[in-house]
């Protein structure tokens, strides 16, 4: 808008907004085993985050295979404790499939973090460079050995004790001891704000950040 005769005001300070929440519902053994909820680092990682996120709520509707991009209902395919559990095959759940919300594949973006600790959220990919897709990991310890490899793109913020009873399922060869998936229970499907994964307080911190920029 113009100021007095016509000159341009100043834009005002940019608004930093928080980086998302998201929450995976997980079932082990085919009983509810709680939430796990993490941040993801939106601020740095945009590509890896937005996908991620995308993928948790199944808002990009059907993919290549004309197959919901969508977590609810994969399995843990690869569980090995003081490890990782690995996750996100929506297509068979093997871990020979899945894809992005950019194409099958998605590029590597930044290797800004290290596997530093348990919880840390990191991208799965085959030897290539560049074939991430949907699949992804969650630490059980560091893992120092992966840096470099593989992007780090989100943390754990609650839910450890749901990470427990993963890891607890798991086995030294990495086949799952009892299924574990990111559960598909009707009851849990009827609005977006209780979806079994999805995004978690993100409009309500939105709305917290511009209040604050406005003060």
């Amino acid at each position: 808008m113009g100021g007095p005769g016509g000159a341009l005001r100043p834009l005002g300070p940019r608004v930093q907004l928080p980086n998302p929440l998201v929450f995976l519902d997980i079932a082990v053994g085919n009983r509810n085993a709680g939430r796990l909820i993490f941040q993801l680092f939106a601020d740095q990682l945009p590509i890896t985050a937005e996908n991620f996120r995308c993928l948790c709520t199944g808002e990009t509707g059907l993919g290549y295979y004309m197959r919901p991009r969508w977590y609810k209902g994969s399995p843990f395919h690869r569980i090995i404790p003081g490890f990782m559990a690995q996750g996100g095959d929506f297509h068979r759940g093997d871990g020979y499939g899945g894809e992005s919300i950019y194409g099958q594949f998605m590029r590597d973006e930044k290797y800004l973090y290290k596997h530093s600790k348990r919880g840390l959220l990191s991208m799965a990919k085959g030897r290539d460079r560049h074939s991430s897709s949907s699949q992804f990991f969650i630490t059980f310890q560091a893992c120092p050995w992966l840096d470099g490899q593989h992007v780090v793109f989100g943390q754990l913020e609650a839910g450890q004790e749901t990470l427990l009873l993963i890891e607890a399922a798991g086995s030294a060869a990495g086949k799952p001891r009892k299924p574990v998936s990111i559960f598909n229970w009707s009851a849990c499907c009827c609005c977006c704000c209780c979806c079994c994964c999805g995004v978690v307080l993100l409009l309500l911190l939105r709305c917290s950040a511009a209040a604050a920029a406005a003060v």
